[in-house]
């Protein structure tokens, strides 16, 4: 029985990744949703309308903070009661929005916390996947990087704004 719930829950995210015309980023999604359902996480991706890319962004770049979101929500998920991670890619007002949110064990998190420019976080690799994720942002001042936190949840956001074509 749980085999079939683990292959019922792959299916539900495979329709949900289809609007992603990016192949590689469908791809990275997918595997880092697979990892977080193995590890007992419960998952919700939410990819509404079709949407590819902006091109005025290097995929690899992309690849590359949704990778270290992901797993750096993973990781903080797998640490508490809730264990819940969520990944949004949409489209609004002339920008395209990737979200990745997941559930805290603290209340509220300080988001200086988050950007990479904070020393004090336990994990050095939760803190060089923050720098990185800050020096691939450097490259592009047409992507905005929003914090939020409450009610243990975390959303790291990631605008990238048409300007930058």
């Amino acid at each position: 029985m749980p085999t079939n719930d683990n292959l019922e829950l792959r299916t539900a995210v495979l329709g949900h990744l289809k609007n992603i015309e990016n192949l590689e980023i469908k791809i990275l999604v997918y595997s880092k949703v697979i990892t977080a359902i193995n590890q007992q996480i419960n998952v919700t991706v939410e990819v509404a309308d079709p949407i590819k890319l902006s091109p005025a962004v290097e995929l690899v770049d992309v690849l590359r903070m949704i990778s270290i979101l992901f797993d750096n929500a993973i990781n903080a998920a797998q640490q508490t009661t809730d264990k819940r991670v969520n990944f949004s890619f949409f489209a609004k007002a002339g920008a395209q929005y990737i979200v990745v949110g997941n559930s805290t064990q603290a209340e509220h998190i300080d988001p200086q916390k988050l950007t990479g420019n904070f020393k004090g976080l336990a994990g050095g690799r939760h803190g060089l996947g923050l720098r990185t994720l800050r020096i691939l942002l450097a490259k592009y001042p047409f992507i905005q990087h929003n914090t939020s936190s409450k009610n243990h949840w975390v959303e790291q956001i990631l605008i990238i704004h048409h300007n930058g074509k």
